[in-house]
Order: structure tokens, then C-alpha cells, then sequence
């Protein structure tokens, strides 16, 4: 019984691997983290290196990278400056209406 869940669970994280599509895994954690803001400098360095509100927008790109079917967020624009903000809010229109098209499509 033991070994059957153990296979169950891990065909499960099989296939949350393909729906995050981690063949292309690097260039989209870089395309967040750009957009929030992030240089490729910025993006090599240790998380213990930032202040608060960097490790808030890293978070944020965490939240946004596992590509979650509900998201609740609380005031993600404190920590970040008008561009990073106007990214965000084209990735949330563009996340959500490819995730509710996914949804409401015929299946064939």
C-alpha cells in the first residue's frame, strides 16, 4: 500500500512538472525576476544579500513562477517602483486570461 502512494505522488509532481513546463524553467524564473526589476547581477545573487523589500519582489516572482491556479495578494505593489508595477499588472491580465481560456476550452 505504502508503494503505491509513494507512485501516485510522484506521477503527480510528473505531471506539475509538465504543466510548469520546466524545459524552459530558467528563462521564465529570468523573465519574472526581470520584470520586477532585477538585473542579471541581481539575479545570480544570494537572497541573504537583499534588503526587505527585494526579497518581498523575490517572493512575489516565487508566487508567480509556479504558476498557481488561485493567487490571494495583499498589496504586492508595496515594494515595487511603477515599472515593475506596470509589468505586473500586464502578467496577471495575460496569466488569467490564458488560465481561464485553458479552462473554458472545448476538450477534444
Amino acid at each position: 500500500m505504502l508503494l503505491t502512494e509513494a507512485h501516485d505522488r510522484l506521477l503527480e509532481v510528473y505531471e506539475r512538472l509538465d504543466e510548469m513546463d520546466v524545459s524552459t524553467a530558467e528563462v521564465r524564473a529570468a523573465e519574472i525576476l526581470h520584470g520586477l526589476g532585477f538585473t542579471p547581477s541581481m539575479m545570480v545573487d544570494k537572497c541573504k544579500n537583499f534588503s526587505g523589500g527585494w526579497r518581498m519582489r523575490i517572493a512575489l516572482a516565487r508566487a508567480l513562477y509556479i504558476r498557481p491556479s488561485m493567487m490571494l495578494l495583499d498589496e504586492p505593489t508595496n515594494h515595487l517602483d511603477l515599472n515593475a508595477c506596470v509589468w505586473l499588472e500586464q502578467y496577471l491580465k495575460r496569466y488569467f486570461y490564458n488560465f481561464a481560456d485553458s479552462k473554458t476550452s472545448p476538450s477534444e
